[in-house]
């Protein structure tokens, strides 16, 4: 996970950070933060799924990740950035029908507890500053429940009812998470898609040179 965050890092830069600081200061720092937490969820799923010579599969990861952002974001006391960040983490996958993911998340027998975020710190030193760690580790139903809860509130307030500013904050941060993330997993699968295409373009044009 690690090497895949490094990597997705690499390419924050270039017009879209330019301009995303023309609409907030700390713009590189919320996309930053939506990189380093938008995989979190896969660590628990690794935790109580993983079996050896068998492929694990991550439906509804952004799910946990999105808790896990929100709680860490609200406890550092930054609740704008998290409304922002949450809500990107979450849609990063928005093609692949969240209702759904959170459906099948629910059922899974997965708890989030303490290990998971000493883990994810652990791996993530030197790049994020450690933060929100549960008391009790926390069901998927109870982690579906609280985001599902969160994103109507968040939609409301972000998309729904936010001003211009906000909108063009939140569009250019998920544009950017999702061409970072895009970017570093295809290097590490390899391969050519008409969609990668699109994205190499959009990182060499809008955020840093692709070497």
């Amino acid at each position: 996970m690690r090497n895949h965050v490094e990597e997705a890092l690499k390419v924050v830069g270039g017009k879209l950070i330019i301009q995303g600081r023309l609409l907030t200061p700390n713009f590189s720092d919320l996309l930053q933060k939506a990189i380093i937490f938008h995989d979190f969820g896969k660590v628990p799923f690794n935790r109580f799924m993983f079996r050896e010579g068998r492929k694990l599969s991550f439906v509804g990861h952004e799910v946990i990740s999105t808790f896990a952002v929100n709680m860490y974001l609200q406890d550092k006391g930054k609740l704008n950035d998290s409304r922002l960040v949450s809500l990107g983490v979450l849609l990063h996958h928005h093609p692949m029908n969240l209702k759904d993911r959170m459906e099948k998340l629910s059922r899974r027998e997965i708890r989030l507890g303490k290990e998971d975020f000493l883990l994810f710190y652990d791996e993530m030193k030197d790049i994020l500053q450690p933060g929100w760690i549960p008391r009790d580790d926390i069901n998927m139903e109870q982690v579906v429940k609280h985001v599902n809860s969160l994103l109507r509130s968040l939609w409301s307030e972000v998309w729904m009812n936010g001003d211009a500013r906000t909108k063009r904050t939140f569009l250019l941060m998920i544009q950017g998470l999702v061409a970072a993330d895009y970017w570093s997993a295809s290097r590490n699968r390899g391969g050519k898609t008409a969609f990668g295409d699109v994205i190499n373009k959009f990182i060499e044009n809008f955020m840093s040179q692709i070497d």
